[in-house]
């Protein structure tokens, strides 16, 4: 009979005020609700839970930002009823190690799914900021009450962490996985984004993105009501692989990247100055400056560049933790269709069907960009970023130094995967049985490369080299790829296809054809053994998005401009060697 797998605990009442109001209402509907799902739970041998609870059991912090180590004190009784909840599912898993639990300590949610189908429009009377601010805006209401104005802070306004709900989404994706880990038994972790903003701030912020004013009312301070709330997110950042703001980030980095395209261009049309050069719209917006090109040295065409981020300075003290964007990014263009430069770029396109990259100069220059950039600030204030050509060279640089236990952020958009396109094939049994077919091949070939390697040592007393593909299996770079774009979409089957060898009992297969290519190994044969750097594509651990939208053509589906557009659906999923 079919079962439930786990459970994710949304149902219950949750405003604030209402539960200083009614607090039996809110200790019976919720407290009650969820011993009821507990014991249903326990009766049908589902014992895998993510409740979400809420940053309200840190009360009013002494300090912030609030780390899931702080004492838990809710100041009202809908905060207490997550309070409550979570000291029941530790004493559920207490009494029953098989139980796994995540408790989801939500901060603020804001936002609505960018398709619109879901929005943020209560029935009833909003429970959050954003509604009341839309209703103003839209005419439902007159104005908008600001409950206290008297608190010590930038504006005298109440702060919180404002987190939008995709963004809130992923992390319940993130919390279902980490419930696969056999380890984990009943684990807490923040979901905010780390920066605190006070109402006033989300009012002019609104007011600036849609034209419209919104009056105001102040009141006095609502019961239950903490001065400042935000969130330290390391924890979820480290072991749930998951951080808030990816669109922005994503758009962020796609748009940087446009801007190496177009410094290039700005080079071949002679546009120098503020006036002509059109390569700073595409970072000072996002307060970014480019503070030095990478040039070739084979045809001095400018092929990437180092952004520093230099934000404005925060009005009136501003309540941050931590920066959402990096210090620094570096990043890659891919080819460009002009004279002056086309010739080079597909020099460098055939170099990585070649499995050649690394051996190029402008890979040499790239290199030592980023090992002089890691070493001087640190890998967590630097992202490497890249398209098509670029992404390689993203990637490149950053296994390189991933390898050595620094693992920066990489964002690499539509990546070459250089295989025959079988994701284009509609016949799933057809394209499985390709794959399968193509997996042995390739471990049974990477068998006997590995036999003679071992023999080779074996009469040179040498030891064995250690695996670099599994050293790689603690960097989570992020791909971005088209189904409709055959260079990159080969990573969509790269990576479901292990599970699918997993599944039908040829795990071990996988795990070894996965570490080379077909052509990669023949490459390797015809080369004599001298190409000992394995194909760019191989990638052990990454977070793979996929543009579910459909593109009109391959120009569109290849193209960078999709990867900062809002109406598109993505899917992302997060891929780990084991």
């Amino acid at each position: 009979m079919d079962r439930f797998d786990a459970v994710i605990h949304f149902a219950g009442l949750k405003a604030v005020g209402e539960s200083v109001d009614k607090p039996l209402l809110y200790y019976n509907n919720n407290l009650a609700g969820t011993i009821t799902l507990l014991e249903v739970m326990a009766q049908y041998n589902c014992k895998n839970l993510v409740f979400s609870s809420s940053a309200t059991v840190y009360g009013s912090p002494k300090e912030v930002p609030c780390t899931e180590e702080f004492p838990i004190s809710a100041l009202n009784p809908y905060g207490r009823t997550k309070l409550f909840i979570e000291e029941i599912c530790r004493d559920v898993y207490g009494s029953d190690p098989e139980w796994k639990i995540v408790l989801l300590r939500y901060f603020n949610p804001v936002g609505a799914h960018p398709s619109g189908d879901i929005g943020e429009d209560p029935r009833g009377i909003p429970n959050n900021l954003m509604p009341f601010v839309q209703q103003v805006a839209v005419g439902r209401r007159p104005h908008l009450t600001v409950y206290g104005n008297d608190y010590n802070t930038v504006d005298g306004t109440g702060v919180r962490d404002y987190i939008h709900v995709m963004d809130l989404a992923d992390g319940h994706i993130a919390a279902l996985r980490k419930l696969e880990d056999c380890k984990i038994g009943c684990e807490v972790y923040n979901l905010g984004t780390g920066n605190g903003t006070s109402v006033l701030e989300m009012v002019d912020a609104f007011e600036k993105a849609s034209g419209k004013k919104i009056p105001l009312v102040t009141a006095g301070r609502r019961p239950g009501d903490a001065e400042i709330v935000y969130a330290s997110t390391e924890r979820a950042e480290s072991e749930l692989n998951w951080k808030a703001n990816e669109h922005h980030r994503r758009s962020v980095a796609a748009s940087l990247v446009q801007g190496i395209y177009v410094a290039e261009r700005d080079r071949q049309l002679q546009r120098e100055g503020p006036e002509l050069a059109l390569s700073p719209l595409w970072s000072e917006f996002f307060h970014f400056r480019l503070i030095r090109k990478l040039v070739d040295d084979a045809d001095l065409s400018i092929f990437g560049g180092i952004y520093e981020y230099k934000p404005p300075q925060p009005s009136s003290g501003t309540v941050k933790s931590q920066e959402l964007s990096p210090r620094f990014v570096i990043a890659f263009r891919g080819t460009v269709n002009k004279a002056d430069s086309i010739s080079r770029d597909i020099e460098l396109d055939i170099h990585i069907i070649k499995n050649g990259l690394h051996t190029t100069t402008r890979f040499e220059i790239a290199m030592q960009a980023v090992r002089n950039m890691v070493a001087s600030v640190g890998c967590s204030n630097v992202w490497l970023a890249g398209h098509s050509l670029g992404a390689s060279m993203a990637l490149l640089t950053g296994k390189t130094v991933a390898r050595t236990g620094v693992l920066p952020e990489c964002f690499a958009f539509n990546p070459p995967f250089l295989s025959p396109p079988i994701e284009r094939i509609k016949d799933k049994r057809i394209k499985h049985g390709i794959r399968i077919a193509g997996s042995v091949i390739t471990a049974g070939l990477a068998l006997a490369k590995k036999a003679t390697q071992q023999v080779s040592q074996n009469h040179r007393a040498l030891p064995a080299p250690p695996d670099q593909f599994a050293a790689l299996s603690d960097w989570f770079p992020r791909l971005y790829v088209n189904p409709g774009d055959h260079l990159c979409s080969e990573f969509i089957g790269y990576f479901e296809h292990r599970n699918k060898m997993e599944e039908i009992g040829a795990g071990f297969v996988e795990r070894l054809a996965t570490q080379h290519s077909l052509g990669g190994l023949v490459m390797d044969v015809v080369s004599g053994g001298k190409n000992t750097e394995a194909p760019v594509h191989l990638i052990p651990t990454a977070v793979l998005t996929v543009n579910m939208s459909s593109s009109r053509d391959f120009k569109e589906a290849h193209g960078i401009h999709q990867w900062w557009r809002e109406d598109k659906i993505f899917d992302t999923k997060i891929y780990q060697y084991k």
